[in-house]
């Protein structure tokens, strides 16, 4: 006969042969045991509890409650271990009743009781089983009524900053916690109101998930903070991040910001890096670049216009919509340009610049001359793709020479970030071998500014440095020496005076 744990605390459940429910001999909940009895199964659902209940990995976890309904469609427990899984359920003691009662971490818009796999689990499970759903179900639904109550009074955000706060099992501070606190200063300085947790929730007791759901829902943008692999896969920056990703993925307006230092660009998760442009907080020009983005996005956010209404006439006005689709995009009025776009396809579906006014929204350009200065290429843009297929000669030859203009800029912002690793480096030599490893990142963008000349200066201070190393450990060494023979001369004395 299979084991299984406890959802709520990880014991041992307690069950007979053919029993259809478990009891926890450690905190005394109830639970449905699965349907099937099959070992495959049985893995599947335990590692997802696993996912879910240790290691607080909802997203993997989900994807394992998946793979079992793949397998098995009429499994409650799988359907109900992924309602856990979109609500962030954890258990912990009740302070009145000290039962375990499942906690909120993932706030969603809809209730729990409307849940699709919610009412699965219940219409596939017998009446035992249907009754312990049907309890925790209904608590979820009056836990999040109340969250809901609180996210409604709050202010919207204009940014989210995800960051880990302290090293693990201490009170220290990370150096994510640092960066994310400049990031806080500069841009509430600039007007912004920014969930900042360290500041954000100073004030707040026990009841923290109200107001991340209100800032998730509001911020148009997020930052994700990150000085190491494991910290921006650490448990609850990757729960906020993850969830913001989902309402993206739902096509909500929202941008993610991945902020990275002293790590490889490549060690940043796919789901961040892959759609995102990463920022290197170690370079002056990344983080200018980075604050002036992040205003004009909530500039744009803050003096959205109404939509335009169509104007009589439809396709004769076709002219006048083509004047106001630029005219719209000059003054930065994107949502009027969408439109106006929109239209114009509509009766003239060949009109090849209406999709280079999309690529001009979806950049945030108000003047095509603009994208001689992006750093972001073409390549995969769906709308660029229908352009070519549509441009004239001419608009193709100047889309041409704008992909030249980026891969140019790509190429100076790849110098200008090494540059200023090295100079980076070049501040913090301690040895011959640090001043080395500068010198080598200086070697990549020979020809770059004084790129040359930091090289042969690398190695000549890393021999300065090393022989002054060198000197001070002959000292030191002599010094220990030194301090030995007085020693054991003090010792031959006080024999020698004892004789």
């Amino acid at each position: 006969m299979a084991d299984f744990k406890c959802n709520s605390c990880g014991d041992e459940l307690e069950f007979r042969q053919g029993d259809k429910i478990g009891s926890c001999p450690s905190c005394g909940r109830k639970q449905p045991l699965p349907r099937d009895n099959s070992e495959e199964i049985n893995m599947l659902l335990e590692e997802a509890r696993r996912l879910r209940y240790v290691e607080k990995d909802y997203d993997r976890a989900k994807y394992k409650y998946e793979e079992v309904l793949n397998m098995a469609p009429d499994e409650p427990l799988a359907n109900w271990g992924v309602v856990l899984c979109l609500y962030g359920i954890q258990y912990a003691d009740d302070p009145v009743t000290k039962k375990k009662v499942p906690t909120l971490n993932r706030m969603q818009s809809a209730s729990i009781l409307d849940n699709e796999y919610y009412k699965k689990a219940c219409a596939m499970s017998d009446y035992e089983q249907k009754v312990l759903y049907e309890e925790d179900a209904n608590y979820i639904d009056g836990v999040q009524r109340e969250f809901h109550t609180i996210a409604s009074k709050e202010k919207p955000y204009d940014v989210f900053i995800s960051y880990k706060d302290k090293v693990d099992g201490t009170d220290t501070k990370t150096e994510d916690f640092e960066i994310a606190r400049q990031l806080y200063e500069a841009l509430f300085d600039k007007g912004l109101r920014v969930f900042f947790s360290d500041r954000t929730l100073k004030d707040k007791v026990g009841k923290y998930e109200p107001y991340i759901y209100a800032a998730l829902e509001s911020a148009p943008v997020m930052i994700v903070v990150g000085t190491k692999k494991e910290y921006f896969n650490a448990e609850w920056v990757r729960n906020e991040w993850s969830r913001y990703i989902d309402r993206i993925r739902n096509g909500e307006k929202k941008f993610i910001v991945p902020v990275f230092r002293d790590m490889d660009i490549r060690e940043i998760p796919l789901e961040l890096s892959a759609q995102n442009q990463a920022y290197n907080f170690a370079n002056v020009m990344d983080i200018n670049r980075l604050m002036d983005q992040i205003q004009n996005i909530c500039a744009e956010k803050k003096n959205v216009s109404a939509p335009v209404a169509a104007p009589a006439g439809g396709g004769s006005d076709r002219d006048i919509w083509k004047k106001n689709l630029f005219a719209s995009l000059e003054e930065g009025k994107w949502r009027d340009a969408a439109k106006y776009a929109e239209w114009i396809l509509s009766v003239e579906p060949t009109y090849a610049e209406a999709y280079l006014a999309y690529m001009m929204i979806d950049r945030k350009i108000c003047r095509r001359m603009d994208f001689a200065k992006e750093t972001e290429r073409f390549t995969g843009d769906n709308n660029y793709r229908q352009l070519k297929e549509l441009a004239s000669t001419a608009l193709k030859a100047e889309m041409r020479e704008y992909e030249e203009k980026i891969e140019k800029n790509i190429e100076q912002l790849r110098k200008e970030t090494i540059y200023a690793d090295a100079i980076r480096q070049l501040n913090n030599v301690r040895d011959k071998r640090s001043a080395e490893l500068a010198a080598a990142q200086f070697e990549r963008v020979r020809g770059y500014q004084d790129a040359d000349e930091k090289i042969n200066y690398c190695l000549e201070y890393g021999e300065q440095v090393q022989q002054e190393l060198n000197r001070q450990n002959v000292i030191l060494n002599a010094q220990a020496q030194k301090g030995v023979t007085d020693k054991l001369s003090g010792i031959i004395g006080t024999f020698g005076g004892g004789k």
